[in-house]
């Protein structure tokens, strides 16, 4: 999933926030001085910072500055006693980021203070995962855009699988949900929908011209209000329960992510398919409008569910195994059918 972008600003406080806010960045790090004016420009998210301690509500974060081996000593201990490590450095050619990721593990999330594009790019795309998330410390508001840029480019790839469609059928009447999003998505992009959180099938954006239809390349038709979609963090939304402002991961046929946010959701009552898939490891479904608008995205692109046979393939992502408590994923015996 994307990295969260923290920007602090060195200088031009201003102008820096402004960028900030129209990048979308998470916080805008701001000594308790310059908090009054930040907030003079929007409602930006702020983060409080007293000397290497970095304040956000519930969550604390420690920047740690390293030069040598004792410097990265001194944040390997601090990995899973804090919330964020925030590490520093000088010259990130000679850092190795991959050591600091083993050791923060799942307990800390790992940030990197950069001060340039291609420093946030060193720090995003070390080993698959990268960094969790970047400090940008800069009087540029030019920088801004361009690192968000970056991790937008680099939000994350999540692994996809091609399953056979086992059954397609009619399932009666049923209310399924329109997620109608504040982004523009391609014609192969779109929401990961199913029945089953660990089984989740690409149901594709509206973006494609469909006869007398006109494109929606806002708008994922998402399936039956039981479903789950995949949310950012590796959690899940009940179709059901998703309205303006929830955040969604948005994946094409590559696998490559962005978290896109909800702009309105609809419910209304349609005629519905039930959609049978099943990969060499597992089988999962989901239940869809039936209509010719809609389509699942296949390795080749987006096919619509009328065209559909037994036997073709789609893309599914294969999940956590367990179950789920509102949305995280938790370990434990259950099964879905």
């Amino acid at each position: 999933m994307a990295a969260e972008l923290w920007v602090q600003p060195t200088g031009r406080l201003d102008e820096v926030a402004g960028a900030a806010l129209e990048a979308g960045a998470d916080r805008v790090v701001t000594t308790p001085e310059e908090a009054e004016e930040v907030a003079s420009v929007g409602r930006v998210p702020l983060a409080h910072r007293e000397g290497d301690t970095i304040e956000l509500g519930d969550r604390r974060a420690r920047i740690v500055a390293i030069e040598d081996p004792d410097d990265q000593e001194q944040a390997r201990k601090l990995a899973g006693e804090v919330d964020t490590l925030v590490v520093a450095a000088s010259d990130w050619s000679i850092i190795p980021l991959e050591n600091l990721l083993a050791w923060t593990g799942d307990g800390t999330d790992l940030f990197a203070r950069v001060e340039t594009a291609d420093e946030a790019e060193i720090a995003l795309t070390t080993l698959e995962t990268g960094a969790d998330g970047i400090l940008l410390a800069t009087d540029d508001p030019a920088r801004v855009h361009e690192v968000a840029s970056r991790i937008d480019r680099e939000g994350g790839l999540l692994e996809l699988a091609r399953a056979e469609v086992t059954a397609i059928e009619p399932a009666g009447m049923g209310d399924r949900v329109c997620v109608d999003t504040t982004s523009l998505l391609e014609p192969d992009e779109g929401l990961l929908v199913g029945s089953r959180s660990a089984f989740l099938a690409l149901v594709a954006s509206e973006a494609t011209e469909a006869g007398y239809v006109s494109s929606r390349p806002f708008r994922v038709n998402a399936g039956a209000v039981h479903g789950y979609a995949l949310a950012p963090d590796d959690e899940t939304r009940y179709l059901s329960e998703v309205r303006a402002g929830t955040e969604l991961t948005a994946v094409d046929r590559e696998g490559n992510t962005r978290t896109v946010t909800t702009g309105r959701a609809k419910i209304e009552r349609r005629p519905m398919l039930l959609v049978e898939l099943a990969t060499d490891d597992a089988e999962g479904s989901l239940v869809l409008q039936n209509a010719e608008t809609i389509r699942l995205v296949t390795p080749q692109g987006p096919t619509s569910v009328a065209e559909l046979d037994d036997g073709d393939e789609v893309l599914v992502h294969e999940a956590h195994e367990g179950g789920r408590h509102f949305g995280q994923a938790i370990e434990e015996t259950v099964q879905e059918v």
